[in-house]
């Protein structure tokens, strides 16, 4: 079989594994949740969390992160949100191609595959989505300082994205992570002028890059709310994290996210150990990346970006390697596991992807049900007049359910979760979530809340305090 058949048949191959991941419905706990922040901004909140939520006492800096979504469902519905996410896993495999061209044929089919398998939890509508591709759009700009004769229009427009980033995502002190790794570079020698002219310092790019992080209504606090978000372990203990969403790769399920992270990792490790000279600040930069992504499960979908970035800056990191003698049967093999990944994914037979092919909305996210099963409890309490009565949601997946059943009415006090009085409630007999998680970490509750989570599951067994100091 000649060479270019071959490659037609991968590329195939690919296509299909691309296809099967991406059309699955959506499945994202935070769905309901992004739609109705969305929806709030729209209808004039500046801090969508404080209205949603009877706890939420701060600003946020990503208020504007379910905008885009609640706009792309008010268009197209559910049809829309599910050709973005297509048409962005579809994106995402042609940018790992083209970053990864200088690789050999089996190191590119490898992390083509990982970035396959991470996008289909990372393309549903959520703020990862906004991470990934504001560290895509920042590393590119980092590249362009060295070749742009308009060094500082780059620094604006880094200014700029830091800026849109800091107001959709809450990982936004990502957008530094390039600018390290740039630093950290050898420098490059001009061949005209024989002089060195990269990297410069780059003390201007984080100049401009920190000032666009603060212009969100949290301010000066948007990078430290970043950081906790990103390294939850400077609040909470690990004990309390392993019963949250930031629990680390090994105690969580076993889908594409830890497979894709797995492979782009043993991958990067070993173009870090046969990188010759031994530059200690890159392996510690690796081994820092590689641990953020591995002990907190939700910055593993947005780091694989940069390991993918890293791979494509280390060309030789897997061609040198033995693989190289029997490549053609390593990549055909690699191809068969694919095309057997992608039947088994069509089936619903993978464990990566527990759900068959389908269009539209999860099961798991059906909001019409558990409006049904609310109906009696508001119904209960409307008859008592006390209508706006806040309640503790387990997961952001019911939290963002009730948020968009309840919200969207005229805004009026209200009470907190155990009574008192609590922030501004819509007109409804739904209650407000108390807190989500998310929200919980930011604002220093995340230990009451996951604590009030694993109370509830074995049967509440303490008495608690209401807001007024009565017994509850």
């Amino acid at each position: 079989m000649s060479r270019s058949v071959s490659r037609a048949w991968i590329t195939a191959i690919l296509t299909c594994l691309i296809v099967s991941t991406a059309l699955h419905p959506i499945s994202n706990d935070d769905f309901w949740w992004q739609l109705s922040r969305g929806r709030a901004v729209l209808k004039g909140a500046t801090s969508p969390g404080g209205q949603l939520l009877a706890g939420d006492r701060l600003a946020e800096a990503d208020w504007l992160g379910g905008v885009p979504f609640y706009l792309l469902y008010q268009v197209g519905g559910f049809s829309a949100l599910m050709l973005s996410k297509l048409a962005i896993s579809i994106g995402l495999a042609i940018w790992c191609c083209r970053q990864t061209e200088a690789l050999s044929p089996v190191a590119r089919q490898l992390s083509t595959i990982a970035i396959v398998l991470v996008a289909s939890v990372a393309c549903e509508p959520s703020p990862i989505l906004w991470d990934i591709w504001g560290l895509i759009l920042s590393s590119a700009l980092v590249q362009r300082l060295d070749s742009s004769g308009r060094p500082w229009f780059t620094r604006l427009q880094l200014g700029l994205l830091a800026c849109t980033w800091a107001n959709l995502a809450p990982g936004c002190v990502l957008i530094l992570l390039p600018l390290v790794t740039a630093a950290l570079h050898e420098p490059v020698t001009n061949a005209k002028s024989d002089s060195r002219r990269w990297p410069r310092g780059l003390w201007w790019e984080f100049v401009f890059v920190l000032a666009g992080l603060c212009l969100t209504p949290r301010g000066l606090f948007t990078i430290s709310d970043s950081v906790r978000q990103l390294v939850p372990l400077i609040v909470a203990s690990p004990a309390i994290l392993n019963d949250s969403p930031w629990l680390p790769l090994w105690l969580g399920p076993v889908d594409g996210v830890a497979i894709g992270w797995l492979i782009l990792s043993l991958m990067v490790v070993v173009s870090v150990v046969r990188r010759k000279p031994i530059r200690y600040g890159n392996w510690m930069l690796v081994a820092l990346v590689i641990s953020l992504g591995t002990w907190f499960r939700p910055n593993a979908p947005v780091l694989a970006i940069w390991l993918v970035q890293w791979l494509a800056n280390s060309a030789n990191c897997v061609s040198s390697t033995n693989l190289a003698a029997p490549r053609k049967l390593v990549q055909w093999s690699i191809a068969g596991a694919s095309l057997l990944l992608a039947a088994a994914s069509c089936l619903g037979l993978s464990p990566l992807m527990p759900s068959r092919l389908g269009w539209g909305l999860g099961r798991q996210l059906e909001h019409r049900l558990f409006a049904e099963s609310l109906r009696p409890a508001v119904t209960g309490r409307a008859s008592r007049n006390n209508p706006n009565e806040s309640a503790h949601c387990m997961d952001v997946r019911s939290a963002g359910m009730l948020a968009w059943q309840g919200a969207g009415q005229d805004w009026r006090p209200s009470v907190g979760r155990f009574g008192g009085v609590g922030r501004p409630a819509p007109n409804t007999g739904h209650p407000r979530p108390y807190l989500v998680l998310q929200r919980a970490l930011v604002n220093g509750q995340l230990r009451e809340e996951v604590l009030l989570n694993l109370e509830l599951q074995t049967g509440w067994l303490k008495q608690h305090r209401r807001s007024d100091g009565t017994d509850g």
